[in-house]
């Protein structure tokens, strides 16, 4: 792809990020897997918590780390070079009255983040295995992917890849539309950079990242009670019949359960990310029009 380029900084902020939020990812993947015990509500994430040390002490919040370390440098390498590259090529377009700059920026994001699904998918199977605190059927990755490849084959790193798409193509392209449109906002009004204010970036990414998870968790209710279907109490063909299910016994709200730990953790995450890019990036190509 011209344009751009390549960046190796956006690389490395995959990986910064990757270890600081990894426990937040053990915590999560456990707590589906049945650590948590769902009639303590929001104290479960605790009980969940005090769980992982017990068992494995610190090193258990970070299962996984060195897969999610190269996942979260490949997935923001190829993100950020994605966007810049994209806004690049889509830049004669920005010039046409009639295209909102919201819906290139939009339609650039979806466009990248659906390749790197699927070119993440493998390494993202792979993560979920060895995050989950006493599983201890893997000695190492090498274990691993010749396992996952017995049982299912090639199909075996690519499972949930659609429903991963239908949650994080939209949240990809509402958030960075929003985060754009909010910084686009922050320059006008100040007079500033992205980066002579991290704080102000951050709240940004934070807000937009909020903003898109609110707008598109039913989609990610319904994939992970769709992977889960073998542990649900009714059976299912198609998530159209779980839709159904899910809206007769619990109505709207049903869609939304689950919410507030994936807002906090996409928050936080976005927040750092989009922090530690305008820091590292400083005059990032995303800004010029």
């Amino acid at each position: 792809m011209s344009g751009a380029g390549l960046s190796l900084d956006n690389f490395k902020i995959g990986v910064i990020v990757s270890l600081i939020t990894q426990p937040f990812e053990v915590i999560r993947t456990s707590s589906i897997v049945g650590m948590r015990d769902a009639n303590k509500g929001a104290l479960g994430i605790f009980q969940v918590i005090k769980q992982i040390f017990k068992m494995e002490g610190l090193r258990g919040f970070f299962r996984g780390g060195l897969i999610g370390i190269g996942r979260s440098a490949l997935g923001s390498g190829i993100f950020f070079n994605g966007v810049e590259n994209f806004h690049v090529l889509t830049k004669g377009l920005r010039d046409n009255k009639y295209i909102p700059n919201n819906l290139i920026d939009f339609v650039n994001a979806c466009m990248t983040r659906f390749i790197l699904t699927v070119i993440n998918n493998p390494i993202t199977v792979l993560k979920t295995k060895f995050e989950v605190v006493g599983n201890n059927e893997y000695k190492g990755i090498i274990q691993a992917i010749r396992h996952i490849y017995q049982i299912d084959g090639i199909r075996g790193f690519y499972k949930g890849m659609m429903t991963t798409l239908m949650r994080d193509v939209p949240w990809s392209g509402l958030s960075y539309a929003s985060y754009k449109f909010g910084i686009d906002l922050y320059i006008q009004t100040t007079g500033k950079k992205p980066k002579d204010s991290p704080l102000a970036v951050s709240l940004i990414g934070g807000a937009s990242a909020s903003f898109a998870v609110i707008a598109t968790y039913p989609f990610d209710n319904l994939r992970v009670r769709y992977q889960c279907h073998d542990l649900a109490k009714h059976h299912f063909d198609k998530p159209f019949d779980l839709l159904k299910i899910i809206y007769k016994e619990e109505g709207i709200r049903g869609f939304y359960v689950g919410l507030l730990p994936r807002l906090l953790k996409k928050g936080t995450s976005n927040a750092l990310t989009w922090g530690i890019y305008e820091t590292i990036r400083k005059d990032s190509i995303i800004h010029k029009h």
